[in-house]
């Protein structure tokens, strides 16, 4: 198996955060094994849509589901020195210019 760096764009997450219905945007980080590109790339996304937490907060209707765009993969030699192989997600709000620290966190499973 090889080792795999997966950064992910999510888009278009409808949440409710501090009582305003709105659409946000996420970038996260997965660290995978696998044989290949392709299969780093699918799992990487089926952790994140595994995410209970994720998945009680989205809202979004049937007819306007949010999506998650690989930005890049690349592959390691290993995960060595590598501390936290599940990193948050870093959550923006798309209408916003500038970066807000108060934007909502999806906790991760463990």
């Amino acid at each position: 198996m090889n080792h795999y760096r997966v950064l992910i764009h999510g888009q278009n997450f409808i949440i409710n955060y501090e009582d305003v219905v709105k659409p946000y945007g996420f970038y996260v980080t997965r660290f995978v094994k696998a044989q290949g590109h392709d299969q780093a790339e699918e799992i990487a996304v089926q952790m994140i849509r595994d995410l209970d937490s994720l998945r009680e907060m989205v809202e979004n209707p049937e007819d306007d589901r949010p999506e998650m765009v690989i930005e890049e993969t690349e592959e390691l030699e290993s995960f060595e020195g590598i501390k936290n192989l599940s990193p948050e997600m870093a959550w923006y709000d798309p209408d916003e210019d500038e970066e807000d620290e108060s934007q909502p966190e999806a906790g991760e499973d463990s």
